[in-house]
């Protein structure tokens, strides 16, 4: 296993340029197994992501773990139309779009909510009708592939810039969802919540 200097020195460059720039947005970034969607360490949901860096290989991809200080959320829409409503509500609550077209062509929308406001839920999953599928993802236990992981197709940025977003304001969660396709079940997603 590799160690500080030398985790730092074999990780491909634009993930630790990443790694960097998402803590200087105040998020936090975790070491995700390449070509997957799951974390490496096995106490991701509550191990310092320092320490969880240490468990990085020269193929990790990133992720961002959601809630916490960083107030994160992301909106993850499998369809067009899911996501063309997602955006136009977005826009309607005058919320910057910071806006990800996923490794399988989806996109995932990051906004802050106002953790004052948040029930006690990880996943909500949007009704599936008429080409709506996705779901809203934030509090402990979940996390995101982010962008600069290298999978079937990468993960970027396609409106917005990460270095803009400690100047997003929260959103109550009541306000987003009055504006995202109809939320139909909670479900929390992750098994290894403490």
């Amino acid at each position: 296993m590799l160690r500080g200097y030398q985790l730092m020195a074999s990780l491909r460059r634009d993930v630790q340029a990443a790694r960097w720039a998402y803590v200087r947005a105040g998020l936090e970034p975790i070491p995700v197994h390449a070509g997957k969607k799951q974390p490496i360490a096995k106490g991701w949901p509550t191990m310092p992501t320092p320490e969880q860096w240490q468990q990085a290989d020269t193929t990790s991809n990133i992720g961002l773990r959601l809630g916490g200080h960083s107030q994160q959320a992301v909106i993850d829409c499998d369809t067009d139309k899911t996501a063309a409503e997602t955006r136009a509500g977005l826009t309607g609550l005058g919320l910057p779009l910071l806006e990800v077209v996923t490794g399988s062509r989806g996109r995932h929308f990051y906004v802050k909510i106002n953790p004052d406001t948040l029930p006690n839920r990880q996943l909500y999953y949007f009704e599936q009708r008429n080409g709506i599928k996705g779901e809203l993802r934030f509090g402990a236990g979940s996390m995101v592939v982010a962008p600069y992981s290298k999978t079937k197709n990468n993960y970027k940025f396609i409106r917005g810039r990460i270095a803009n977003w400690t100047q997003a304001q929260p959103v109550n969660f009541a306000d987003l969802t009055a504006v995202l396709p109809q939320i139909k079940t909670t479900q929390i997603e992750y098994n290894e919540l403490p």
